[in-house]
């Protein structure tokens, strides 16, 4: 992008330059015309001997208008592929830009699916994750309730075997007591 605005800018540059160009050689040309028209003048004021001075002065401004007119053509020719190039390049950045802005909406929109699929992944994890929890709680709490009771029943016919241990004694064969 930055190549095409700085392609364009030296395409608006040569422009100008060829506009001053082509106004540098209409002043040249004015002035050739102004000296055509003093030779004009001097060669009507002297009619005669002075043919030679004549021929040498057309043959001159003959050359210079010939010159001129190159240079014109070369300008005006150089002007026309500058306007071509610029337009060429204003095309190209249109494109780049429409391009950039279409992968832009193509991102927006790709940002957007990533986006909702993480917001659902989220959603998806907190609710499992506070189901996982909870029933991993209530398993826990349901087990060591369980654990509770058995301890309880466990203690509970320790405490008889504990209780019963002295009659039992008592009643044994080899008791002395």
């Amino acid at each position: 992008s930055e190549t095409v605005i700085r392609d364009a800018h030296q395409s608006m540059q040569m422009i100008a330059q060829s506009r001053e160009d082509l106004s540098d050689d209409f002043a040249v040309f004015s002035e050739q015309l102004r000296l055509l028209n003093l030779t004009s003048e001097k060669l009507a004021a002297m009619q005669s001997g002075h043919e030679s001075t004549l021929a040498e002065n057309l043959e001159k401004l003959s050359n210079q208008l010939d010159n001129h007119s190159k240079q014109l053509e070369s300008s005006i020719r150089e002007s026309a592929r500058t306007a071509e190039l610029a337009d060429g390049l204003t095309m190209k950045q249109q494109e780049s830009a429409r391009a950039i802005l279409e992968n832009l909406a193509n991102q927006q929109n790709d940002l957007t699916v990533i986006s909702d699929s993480l917001r659902q992944q989220i959603d998806h994890f907190t609710s499992s994750s506070d189901q996982y929890v909870r029933q991993t709680l209530r398993n826990f709490d349901d087990g060591l309730a369980e654990l509770v009771e058995r301890m309880s029943f466990t203690a509970a016919e320790i405490r008889d075997a504990v209780d019963s241990l002295p009659a039992a004694l008592r009643q044994s064969p080899d008791y002395s007591g």
